[in-house]
């Protein structure tokens, strides 16, 4: 006898199977940019045998491979069987403005599947999982590390394509605005080039400062930029309109992101504003990004994504008040606080 639940169980089987299947999705379009699938069909539609000898791939095998692309959306195929890329797949180009190619090629690190490897055993034990996996936090093995620092710098800075829609939500005209931990450079690039009356600060460890001077260079010669070489753990320079948090607070704890907070306090002027750029949790319609997002940073921080009310407290302890949250893409958000 077919129960009469039957239908919805398949149906909730099916959906299941597709979560189940999302490390697969992310090897094989790992593997496309691998084999720099994206580069080749940019220059115009191939047959799967063309593909196969200019990649140096086994025809066969390379086969299977465009077919699951296709399933995904990120190739298409004509009639001729020749193909091409999608929009999607466009984003897998090195040269696309947009491409998302390095963030790809972060996600694939062994040393991310290491960390999650762990993820069962650490929630019973509360140890952290990169720690367990790696035997030292993300941050030391990053820093030994080299090559793997650059993949990650990489990946971040593909990342950070939100903050193109920054000048949008907040006037940064006439600021000077301090980047703390601003990494390469790359959100106070895009408001001085956006804002041609502000000014910025960037401070960031002097393991990595010299990414920042490189990019910034145009507007260092115009007297419109200074770069410091400085820990947030540490007092920071002091003066600025506008200090600027991003993807900072959510890789530490509440003590370590309260002491952050602190010192961005001791920086500031009463009434100043501080600009937090985070991806905020919301307890009543969680997403998956979002909640993903707040599993890797347990997985290889000491960190969290917070919601607003974690934002409130946080800021609170630190001498600050929650002044507005606003969405940025990519689900990303600006939450304003102010200097009490």
């Amino acid at each position: 006898m077919r129960s009469i639940d039957e239908p919805n169980v398949t149906a909730s089987q099916s959906e299941l199977l597709k979560l189940l299947i999302g490390g697969w999705v992310s090897s094989s379009i790992g593997a496309a940019v691998d084999l720099g699938l994206a580069d080749l069909l940019r220059r115009g539609a191939m047959d799967g045998e063309a593909v196969a000898a200019a990649m140096g791939v086994a025809p066969e095998s390379l086969t299977r491979l465009l077919r699951m692309l296709r399933a995904l959306g990120i190739v298409v195929r004509d009639d001729d069987r020749r193909y091409s890329l999608s929009p999607i797949g466009e984003l897998l180009r090195s040269d696309h403005p947009q491409s998302m190619r390095n963030l790809v090629r972060l996600y694939q690190e062994q040393y991310f599947a290491d960390a999650w490897s762990e993820l069962v055993p650490a929630l019973r034990d509360g140890e952290q999982p990169f720690t367990r996996a790696h035997g030292e936090t993300v941050f030391d093995y990053l820093g030994s590390r080299p090559d793997a620092l650059a993949v990650y710098g990489s990946g971040i800075a593909v990342g950070s394509m939100f903050v193109a829609d920054l000048p949008n939500v907040y006037d940064f005209g006439g600021k000077c605005v301090v980047d703390v931990g601003g990494g390469d450079g790359t959100l106070l690039d895009v408001i001085l080039s956006a804002v041609p009356d502000s000014t910025g600060r960037l401070i960031e460890r002097q393991a990595v400062v010299s990414a920042a001077v490189d990019r910034l260079q145009e507007y260092i010669a115009q007297q419109r930029c200074e770069v410091f070489a400085g820990n947030f753990f540490d007092p920071l320079p002091a003066g600025g309109d506008v200090a600027v948090l991003c993807r900072i607070l959510h890789n530490w704890d509440d003590e370590r992101a309260r002491a952050i907070l602190e010192n961005c306090r001791a920086a500031m002027r009463a009434g100043s504003p501080l600009l937090i750029i985070e991806r905020v949790v919301s307890d009543l319609r969680p997403t998956p990004v979002a909640t993903a997002f707040d599993m890797h940073m347990f997985v290889m921080t000491s960190g969290r994504e917070r919601t607003d009310e974690e934002y409130r407290r946080l800021l609170a302890s630190a001498g600050f008040e929650l002044v507005s949250i606003k969405g940025l893409p990519l689900e990303m958000s600006l939450v304003e606080a102010h200097a009490r």
